[in-house]
C-alpha cells in the first residue's frame, strides 16, 4: 500500500537501529518483549527506542505532507 511504501522510504532516514525496531513493531507486528529479546535490549530500552523512532517518523511524515508556505 501507499502507506507501507512511504513508511519504508522514511525508515531510511532514521538511525538504523531505530528503523529496525520500528519496522519490527509496525510492519512485522512484534511485541516489545520480542523486540527486546531479538535485539539484546531490555524491554525499557526497546520501548524507549520505539517511542523515539515513532516520534521521528511522525516528524518526517509531517514534513513530507505539509504544504509549503508561499511568500506574500
Amino acid at each position: 500500500t501507499l502507506i507501507e511504501d512511504m513508511t519504508r522510504t522514511l525508515l531510511g532516514f532514521l538511525e538504523p537501529e531505530d528503523a529496525d525496531i520500528l519496522s519490527r513493531a509496525e510492519l512485522q507486528g512484534q511485541t516489545i518483549a520480542q523486540i527486546a529479546h531479538e535485539t539484546g535490549r531490555t524491554k525499557a530500552e526497546a520501548a524507549e527506542r520505539l517511542h523515539e523512532a515513532r516520534r521521528c517518523l511522525c516528524r518526517f511524515v509531517v514534513l513530507t505532507l505539509a504544504p509549503t508556505e508561499r511568500a506574500c
